[in-house]
């Protein structure tokens, strides 16, 4: 059973959800109807007016699910009966106040509008819903790789530390850089 809320605030459809390998996505959902001929770094498979995206994982053979989108622009292709939405189903005429008031009933915030060719609206989550002529157009979920927040600071070393720790990053086969946060994060 799929869900438009677990759709937008995390990304899964049904059974199907990000990381996941194709030959696992198409034994929920069946043979693609069609996929693109590329596959390297992305490749592409449509199931009704889903769109899914899966890259390649680099130095591996291995692709994984990375984005879902979900088109509702095309009236005559709609989602597959395995992840039909049961609580709700936006259309190609669902409006950005119907959208906000899905959103806004299951808790779910927008984090920001863009107005540009197109309308979008972002949410926390990280999903983003895109309206043409005010009209919804599709509705995407995109892999967030987490990256803990960093910030910039500089030290001055003598010139026999630096040599050292160059020389060991070296022998390491890591950068500087990687070397100085493995040596700080250990230290308590």
């Amino acid at each position: 059973m799929a869900k438009f809320r677990e759709f937008v605030s995390e990304g899964k459809i049904g059974d199907v959800q990000l990381g996941m390998v194709p030959e696992t996505v198409e034994k929920y959902l069946g043979p693609a109807d069609d996929r693109s001929v590329k596959k390297r770094p992305v490749e592409i498979l449509m199931f009704g007016s889903i769109e899914l995206a899966f890259k390649l994982i680099p130095e591996t053979n291995d692709s994984r699910l990375i984005a879902i989108a979900i088109y509702s622009s095309i009236p005559e292709r709609s989602l597959p009966p395995s992840v039909r939405f049961e609580d709700w189903t936006p259309t190609g005429d669902t409006t950005e106040a119907d959208i906000r008031n899905v959103l806004s009933s299951v808790g779910l915030r927008i984090h920001s509008k863009v107005d540009g060719e197109n309308k979008n609206l972002v949410l926390d989550s990280g999903a983003s819903i895109v309206f043409v002529d005010d009209r919804l157009h599709s509705v995407h979920f995109r892999r967030a790789d987490k990256v803990p927040p960093r910030r910039q600071m500089s030290v001055s070393l003598p010139e026999n530390t630096l040599t050292r720790l160059r020389a060991r990053a070296e022998r390491e086969n890591i950068s500087l850089k990687a070397l100085i946060e493995k040596v700080l994060s250990t230290t308590t």
